[in-house]
């Protein structure tokens, strides 16, 4: 079987290869490779959804019109075991296969290293391709300072920076404004 480097293979997808047969082949290719990093990214875009999200307010309470509160929050995000893989089968795949066998637990962005090669047949060609390696992490902390302020009618505003967390040369960093209004000064 002759092996075609992937870089060489992402460069003749990006550059398009005329024929319509190709055409087709490269379009199924392309879905292929897509689902393979849906797959993989999915749970870590999950992740910093629930982790942007999380610990914005720290009492029902409003602060006081002008008064400033600068805390520093940390969040604690246990990854579960159904979002460090992802079963894949030769039949979720158009042209690709897992190879020597039919199913592949295929780890996401947070899973550890795998064993695992796809291969499939585009051009004529025989071509394997590694699946991707997670970053082996079962727990993501994630300290951030804020800085909330009292306005009028009973409610505040926080802002907070996410400084750069980087796991394994991946860096995310956010920055958010939350808004909070206190609905339990109506009630007698």
């Amino acid at each position: 079987m002759k092996k075609i480097h992937f870089s060489l293979l992402i460069l003749s997808i990006l550059f398009g290869i005329t024929s319509a047969n190709a055409q087709s082949d490269q379009d199924l290719l392309v879905e292929d490779m897509l689902l393979i990093a849906n797959n993989f990214a999915t749970p870590g875009a999950e992740a910093a959804a629930v982790q942007s999200s999380a610990g914005w307010f720290s009492s029902a309470q409003d602060l006081g019109k002008w008064k400033i509160d600068l805390s520093v929050h940390a969040n604690a995000l246990f990854v579960p075991g159904s979002k460090q893989t992802k079963l894949v089968q030769n039949g979720d795949f158009n042209i690709l296969n897992v190879q020597g066998g039919s199913n592949l637990l295929a780890p996401t962005v947070f899973g550890d290293k795998t064993e695992g090669v796809y291969e499939g047949q585009f051009l004529g060609q025989d071509f394997t391709l590694d699946a991707l390696d997670g970053l082996d992490k079962k727990v993501i902390m994630h300290p951030f300072p804020q800085l909330t302020v009292g306005l009028p009618y009973g409610t505040e505003i926080a802002i907070r920076y996410v400084p750069e967390i980087t796991l394994n040369d991946v860096g995310v960093s956010t920055a958010g404004v939350g808004l909070k209004h206190n609905f339990s000064q109506y009630i007698p």
